[in-house]
């Protein structure tokens, strides 16, 4: 019996000798720890598997009937969804095709002035490399027949066969070289859930918060309820965030702060804050637009001990988020298409110009292929820029009015404007004038500019 004792104690004493073994990291987390730093301030995640294109696009199609009546409203809004979803499930389908499942987002502070994010993406056990860098690079399994490297474009680097960087060529070399750091309350926060499809977590360590003392101000707005910057910063330890997609759509925000006045402090922030961009961005009642106020009521957070939390169910997302949402995007799909529009016709205008540099200052009688098309590169350049993104369906997509040869004010002449299609005018169009501008005006404004300039053509 003494004997037993006498090997288990020395048994114990030769263990407790032992270095004591840190947590290992493995899976995921093994693969982006060479990448997180003391400046890492948010890791996200997407579940690709978990991306039903084909879901989201019916649900905001329904979002869009519900939040609008409007007839070039529900046109536009159908036309952006569309466009938007053909790119994401042709990108999704090869991704996970290629053997891809997740895509992780990497926001340093030390990368700036560059861009401070890089992707990262796993490379699982018998995934097809090469397309999966295809999928990253073109956004399809497979390269484009005439494709060439595109120096300007991101950076797809492929590191050790064991994941596939993402991003601008400069933040993927400095996130190659960053002084990596351990992370485990970060990667535990993005770990906390692993069936939402996109999860999102920030861990505020102490040289973040030095390096926002010195480039945030010192105290904080008036209208936020003043105070010290510093006081906020040491308030809020971390925040953690996941979102399931429709059709079961869910979002779940939690802030954690270093206590319970410190929670209360930073929802008071909070709320002011949400009230300012209420009154901020409100639409004026001819405008119309987007419910800013429910918008601010649907990301207000509740107050539980130490911790805010935001959490939204499908119904509340469907009757608090989802026509904001949706309206936003036919807002912008609408500007992206006057910015497309605005840029053929400059370019239109300067192969114009071109083109009366060697005619004896004399427009051609006509925009055509055929008049202008040497002048913009070619004959498929030309077309392209002939056809109106915002109307594609027209056969005449600007019309061109041709100047005198000897104009007094060449900034005041309108050469060239969008058609429009008669059953569905535009509320703002663009104009190019006689020395290449562009300015884009409602119609009211153009039909009134039209009748005082029309002499001077």
């Amino acid at each position: 019996m003494r004997s037993h004792a006498f090997h288990f104690f020395c048994l114990l004493a030769l263990l407790m000798m032992l270095p004591v073994r840190a947590e290992e990291i493995t899976g995921d987390n093994a693969l982006l720890a060479p990448y997180l730093s003391s400046t890492t301030l948010l890791l996200g995640r997407l579940d690709v598997t978990r991306l039903d294109a084909e879901a989201i696009q019916s649900w905001e199609l329904t979002a869009l009937k519900a939040a609008t009546t409007d007839k070039q409203t529900l046109r536009d809004g159908e036309a952006a969804i569309g466009q938007l979803f053909t790119g994401t499930r042709t990108w999704a389908a090869a991704f996970v095709k290629a053997g891809g499942k997740r895509v992780y987002a990497v926001v340093d502070v030390s990368l700036f002035p560059r861009e401070p994010f890089v992707l990262i993406v796993p490379v699982e056990a018998g995934a097809n490399v090469s397309s999966l860098q295809n999928v990253m690079r073109y956004g399809d399994d497979r390269a484009p027949a005439k494709a060439k490297a595109d120096e300007s474009g991101p950076e797809v680097m492929l590191v050790d066969n064991k994941v596939i960087l993402w991003g601008e060529k400069e933040s993927v070399t400095a996130i190659m070289h960053v002084k990596s750091a351990a992370r485990p309350t970060l990667l535990k926060l993005l770990a906390a859930s692993d069936t939402a499809a996109v999860t999102a977590a920030m861990d505020l360590t102490d040289e973040l918060r030095q390096m926002a003392s010195d480039f945030l101000p010192t105290s904080l707005p008036a209208e936020l309820g003043g105070g010290k910057m510093s006081e906020l910063l040491s308030a809020i330890i971390n925040e953690s965030a996941t979102a399931s997609l429709p059709p079961k759509a869910a979002l779940n925000i939690t802030m954690h702060c270093a206590s319970e006045d410190a929670a209360r402090r930073v929802q008071h922030l909070g709320t002011s804050a949400l009230t300012d961009l209420v009154k901020d961005l409100a639409p004026s009642p001819e405008e119309g637009g987007l419910d800013w106020k429910g918008l601010s009521q649907f990301l207000m957070p509740e107050l539980k001990g130490s911790d805010l939390s935001v959490s939204r169910n499908a119904a509340a997302i469907d009757s608090q988020l989802a026509g904001p949402l949706v309206l936003s995007i036919v807002k912008s799909y609408r500007v992206a298409l006057i910015v497309r529009s605005m840029s053929n016709m400059r370019q239109l205008l300067t192969g114009s110009i071109l083109y009366a540099n060697d005619h004896q200052s004399a427009f051609p009688d006509e925009l055509t292929v055929a008049t202008i098309g040497e002048y913009l590169g070619g004959e498929e350049p030309a077309k392209r820029l002939l056809s109106n993104p915002r109307h594609p369906e027209l056969n005449l997509a600007y019309v061109y009015l041709k100047p005198a040869k000897t104009v007094r004010n060449p900034g005041e002449v309108i050469v060239l404007y969008e058609a429009t299609d008669k059953e569905h005018p535009d509320d703002h169009i663009n104009v190019g004038y006689a020395d290449g501008h562009c300015e884009s005006m409602t119609r009211a404004e153009f039909e009134k500019l039209m009748k005082k300039a029309s002499g001077g053509l």
